[in-house]
């Protein structure tokens, strides 16, 4: 036990909530130092619930510090279903349940001992060794170098770091006792950094300058990368305009950060390669930045507004029609929308305010815009 531990009077943790199984219970004594079983006391003591027993601690104590004991309760069920989601996205169970732990934490001698009277259901009770006092005690030194008290708020921190992972490292929408656990424990944030890809959380400027060192010159490294940097490159567009809804500045500000029709002599800047090579990277990328998905997505949340201001701008420049420009992502939405009114294929029209926008489809792929 550390030394923090050993010689604070009142216990680290507070032992919040125990899964107890109903079965057969077995019942016998154990002499423990007298350090461990005032430890066992002032949990009893401190604790919510006052039909909790010494049994019912030591039950949690040893089921949340042993791996290696088969438990059939509802903690041991929650935790068996987190485990698998944390081991599913690459960051090791051991790291979590040992947190805090050292690999051969020392128990207190104590020259003193006291009898304790324990029930533990006979199912576990058959799974533990010959010397129960010496076996408790080391349990019970683990669990006060542990920064979890019980196995369900070891799952709750469990179930952030899969979402962590899943978020490709933001830790928005985890509680704060896990972003405190990951600044606080070097062993965890390197288990959970390991394995999220290297650029999550870094900006533009910097995935930029460390993609080449930090790829291999293959597509299944590179692009990834890449696609990563088009989403960043993105957000910057959503900061800039920010607060405007004109279809002009949208546009402008798109084909500046969004280098479109430049992808590819951007992508031959960056990873320094020739403009072939580059284009084989761009081919490669989600058909998400290759086509106008994400402008349609990025003004998706205007709808209303984007198609008020096309009818604003024909009748602020008396035009009774406009030409659809397909190039403007405003247009695309409008063209998008509008088409889903209505059925047909000649013409479809919407109401905005007190007038109706018409699309015409003028074939080849062609359309314009009408106010009626």
């Amino acid at each position: 036990m550390s030394e923090r531990r050993a010689n604070n009077e009142e216990v680290n943790n507070s032992l919040k909530s125990i899964s107890i199984v109903s079965e057969d219970s077995k019942k016998f004594s154990v002499k423990l130092g007298s350090r461990y079983a005032d430890v066992l006391q002032q949990i009893k003591d401190e604790a919510d619930h006052k039909h909790w027993t010494t049994g019912t601690v030591l039950y949690e104590v040893c089921t949340m510090m042993d791996s290696d004991l088969e438990a059939a309760d509802n903690g041991a069920f929650n935790e068996e279903l987190v485990n698998k989601l944390l081991s599913g996205v690459g960051v090791p169970v051991e790291v979590v349940d040992r947190l805090g732990v050292p690999d051969n934490a020392e128990k207190v001698e104590s020259d003193e001992t006291e009898r304790v009277v324990v029930y533990l259901p006979k199912s576990l009770y058959e799974q533990l060794p010959y010397f129960k006092a010496e076996y408790f005690e080391q349990r019970l030194t683990e669990w006060l170098e542990s920064p979890f008290s019980s196995r369900l708020e070891r799952a709750r921190v469990k179930r952030d770091l899969v979402r962590v992972v899943n978020n490709d490292g933001s830790r928005d929408g985890v509680s704060v006792r896990t972003r405190e656990l990951l600044n606080e424990f070097d062993e965890l944030e390197r288990a959970v950094d390991s394995v999220i890809s290297w650029y999550a959380g870094l900006s533009v400027d910097e995935v930029e300058e460390r993609i080449v060192e930090e790829t291999k010159q293959t597509a299944e490294s590179r692009v990834p990368a890449l696609e990563y940097l088009f989403e960043l490159r993105l957000n910057d567009v959503e900061t800039l305009a920010s607060g405007s809804l004109s279809s002009v500045h949208i546009k402008s500000q798109i084909e500046k950060e969004m280098l479109q029709g430049e992808e590819v002599g951007y992508i031959s800047d960056v990873l320094d390669c020739t403009d072939k090579t580059a284009r084989k990277y761009w081919e490669m990328i989600d058909d998400y930045w290759t086509d106008e998905g994400w402008m349609l997505e990025f003004v998706d949340e205007y709808t209303e507004d984007i198609i008020k201001e096309i009818v604003d701008n024909m009748k602020f420049n008396d035009k009774e029609s406009m030409s659809l420009n397909k190039s403007n992502p405003a247009h695309l939405l409008a063209l998008r929308e509008i088409k889903d009114e209505g059925e047909d294929e000649a013409k479809t029209e919407v109401s905005v305010g007190g007038d109706v926008l018409v699309l015409w489809n003028l074939g080849s792929g062609d359309y314009s815009f009408k106010i009626q």
